[in-house]
């Protein structure tokens, strides 16, 4: 028989709190851009022109007012001599016609009348004046442009290294909480007999 109070048992206990304390892993990259060298010949031009040609011709001016070269006015006068003489043949050979119809009273006194009238040969060294301007023309010469393009262009690509840097990441384990028991009694001490 256990006489006395009740003595109680008291437990307490507190559970051990682990932390993780982590760092991801960082991983960086880095690469500088290309070097690239673009080397193309210029394309070139060549352009060919030359002066125009002026010509100026005064040859029929000077001839309107008589000025012509000794040649020149021979050829002229020659061209007049055979208009003369075409006029003077188709003449003749009116008179020619009226002398076969001499039986209709056609007499050589009216032949006689129609070429007392005539005068000395109409031949003229100068010829009448006409305005005639001096007569200029101008030829342009044509310009030729060459171009020399060179298509293909040399391209030299120099790559640069990969920068790699790694900063490993971690798991720290720590205890944010320490664990605890604590056994204790209330109440009065008891008095035990067996």
């Amino acid at each position: 028989m256990i006489n006395g109070n009740t003595l109680r048992l008291n437990i307490t206990q507190q559970f051990a709190r682990i932390g993780l304390e982590h760092q991801k892993t960082k991983l960086e990259l880095r690469q500088p851009m290309a070097q690239m060298e673009l080397k193309q010949t210029a394309p070139s031009m060549q352009m060919e022109g030359g002066r125009g040609q002026l010509i100026i011709d005064g040859s029929e001016a000077r001839a309107a007012l008589g000025h012509r070269p000794p040649v020149e006015t021979v050829l002229h006068i020659c061209a007049q001599v055979r208009g003369i003489v075409n006029e003077v043949i188709g003449d003749i050979a009116a008179e020619g016609d009226q002398l076969m119809r001499i039986e209709r009273k056609t007499t050589i006194g009216n032949i006689a009348h129609q070429r007392w009238n005539i005068g000395p040969m109409p031949i003229q060294d100068v010829g009448p004046f006409s305005y005639t301007p001096v007569r200029i023309d101008y030829v342009p010469k044509e310009t030729e442009i060459t171009w020399d393009v060179h298509p293909n262009a040399d391209i030299q690509v120099q790559p640069q290294p990969i920068d790699l840097q790694v900063t490993p990441g971690y798991v720290k384990p720590y205890i944010a909480q320490q664990n605890w028991l604590e056994i204790g009694t209330t109440g009065k001490h008891l008095n035990i007999e067996f």
